[in-house]
This record gives structure tokens, sequence and C-alpha cells, in this order.
């Protein structure tokens, strides 16, 4: 299980794709659930997407490639501390947090134009030209 806001990485083939869990949930053996064990996890995520290039350097396989607990375990990051830590989680979490909303306002717009946007073309649903001038 990974928990609200783990790091989601990929071990399996796509190796390295790197993102936040946005809620509780259940992962596939494909994908590891990191967390920070004294501090929030963006420190981890954003480090962990500036060095994935060296990330993809330990993947192994002949079919399909993959990395392993040891590889993840032993995987060197310079850790500024958590005084740092926090205080780069605090300005950073803010930031995040409303990248999540925006996402989730902007799908819920989307879906919402994908179902209006036909009905509207077919003429299924009509909106009165005055309504419109108001609005504008």
């Amino acid at each position: 299980m990974a928990e609200k806001n783990d790091v989601l990485l990929s071990v399996r083939a796509p190796v390295g794709e790197i993102n936040l869990a946005v809620t509780k949930c259940c992962i596939g053996r494909g994908v590891a659930a990191l967390c920070m064990k004294e501090s929030g996890n963006n420190f981890l995520y954003y480090t962990l997407i500036d060095n994935k290039k060296r990330l993809l350097t330990m993947e192994s396989g002949s079919v399909f490639t993959a990395i392993n607990k040891s590889n993840i375990s032993n995987f060197p990051i310079i850790y500024p501390g958590k005084k740092q830590v926090d205080s780069f989680n605090s300005v950073v979490g803010v930031l995040d947090e409303r990248i999540l909303i925006n996402t989730i306002e902007s799908k819920a717009l989307a879906e919402t134009r994908d179902t209006l946007l036909p009905k509207l073309m077919s003429g299924e649903i009509r909106v009165p030209v005055e309504e419109v001038l108001e609005v504008v």
C-alpha cells in the first residue's frame, strides 16, 4: 500500500517513472512506494527526479529491465539535514498542493467540456444569446 504523498517509483519496465500518490492506494509489483522516515516526501520526490539518469544506470534485465530493493536502498543521495529538508518541504509542499488542486480542477473542466460540447454542437442544448451577451 502507498500512503498519500508517498513517492511512487516504477521499478519494472519502464523503470524510473516517478510520481506522488494523491491518495492511499494499492500498488502492483512493478511500483515501489518510498517515503522519508522523518520528513515529508517533497524533498525525496524532487531528488529522485533530479537523479533519474543516475537511477536508470542501475536497471538490469534482458527482456524487461528492472531495479530491485537493494538498488534503491543503496542509491546514494545527499541529505542536507532535517532542518533544511523540512524547510524545503514547507515551501514546495504548498506549491505541490496548488498543482494538485489545479490538476483536479482542469480535469473536471475538461470532462464538463467533453460532455457539453457535443450536445451544444448537435443542438441538444441551446444557450440563449442574451445569456451569452450578459456573461461577456
